[in-house]
């Protein structure tokens, strides 16, 4: 039962981080469509495809590190016991968040001189 409950723990992280590095990395190339499901959607961003493609260049790497880091954080919650196992789970979540959310600011700028440099 313990080893079920860590991996119904280790599962979610794992995933998320491996969709995160994957959008980060698509964002990254520019083949990232502008959207309103997923990426970096503000009104800045989406207010034009060159915003969006800036915006996602400037944040691809910083992104797909978070996304790096919740995957590996998963991986290590699987097979470890389920008390530690919380506690990686967390850790992975808290750098995936610090990491996608703390560069936000990167990306608007981004798309800001984007959008300044098509009007």
């Amino acid at each position: 039962m313990e080893t079920l409950t860590s991996l119904l723990t280790a599962i979610p992280i794992t995933i998320g981080g491996i969709f995160i590095t994957w959008m980060g990395w698509r964002g990254g190339q520019g083949k990232l469509k502008r959207n309103t499901l997923m990426g970096v959607r503000n009104p800045t961003t989406l207010q034009s495809d060159a915003a969006w493609e800036a915006a996602h260049r400037a944040v691809a790497k910083p992104t797909m590190i978070g996304g790096i880091g919740a995957t590996i954080s998963g991986v290590i919650a699987a097979f470890i016991p389920i008390e530690t196992g919380y506690i990686v789970v967390l850790v992975g979540a808290g750098w995936i968040l610090a990491w996608v959310a703390g560069s936000l600011g990167i990306g608007t700028r981004a798309a800001e001189k984007a959008a300044a440099a098509e009007a």
